[in-house]
């Protein structure tokens, strides 16, 4: 019998083996990078740059908008405010004040999941992994 599909997200945990593998938040892999979809707890005014990086003027990006997240260093995560948005564009603010850690537990979790599903087809087909496409 299949278990039952979560009807709604499952708020993800930080277990043991992912603060391991993300040294407590100090040294997050570069394979989380760039992470779209981060949400922003509060409100954060930041400066609109010019191509040349001259300061042009200010915009508040609200409480929920979600952004980019681009690398992590000690507690400041650097962001961009959209997808589309170039790197001059980009701007720190405190890890925790982003949902940033619940979506790389969120991302580690489904390669864990994603792994053992693969391993479990594997086992089953007899398939090895030189013999799966790209």
């Amino acid at each position: 019998m299949t278990p039952p599909r979560p009807t709604k997200p499952e708020t993800p945990v930080f277990t043991p083996e992912l603060l391991a593998s993300v040294n407590n938040w100090q040294a997050v892999s570069s394979v989380y990078f760039p992470l779209h979809g981060v949400s922003l707890q509060k409100s954060f005014p930041i400066p609109v740059r010019a191509p040349d990086g001259q300061v042009v003027g200010n915009m508040v990006l609200d409480a929920g908008t979600e952004v980019v997240a681009l690398a992590l260093q000690g507690g400041v995560l650097r962001l961009l405010p959209s997808a589309t948005a170039n790197a001059h564009q980009a701007f720190a603010v405190r890890v925790d004040d982003t949902d940033f850690k619940q979506c790389v537990a969120y991302k580690y979790e489904m390669r864990k999941k994603r792994e053992a599903d693969l391993r479990a087809w594997r086992t089953q087909t007899g398939t090895r992994p030189s013999a799966l496409p790209p």
